[in-house]
């Protein structure tokens, strides 16, 4: 990770500073920063997005009871039931 950083971390940009006005340039390897910088944003993000599916799938399994059926829709329904 540290090596990531320090590679995203370099000089790509340099602005000139002249009197007559300043100038931003590009390194000429500018490339290498979005070969790099968008498929490990894109790597990060199905990750993370993999992680929240996941996440959900456990607090849902964990909600619903051994039949199948939501556990708050069934006691909505029990109470419905016992206030008729």
């Amino acid at each position: 990770m540290l090596s990531c950083q320090a590679f995203l971390g370099m000089n790509f940009f340099n602005v000139d500073s002249s009197p007559t006005g300043g100038h931003l340039k590009t390194s000429k390897d500018l490339w290498i920063y979005f070969v790099i910088a968008v498929p490990l944003t894109t790597i990060v993000l199905c990750v993370w997005w993999w992680w929240q599916r996941k996440e959900e799938m456990k607090a849902k399994a964990k909600h619903t009871n051994s039949t199948g059926v939501d556990k708050d829709v069934e006691m909505q329904v029990l109470g419905d039931r016992l206030s008729e």
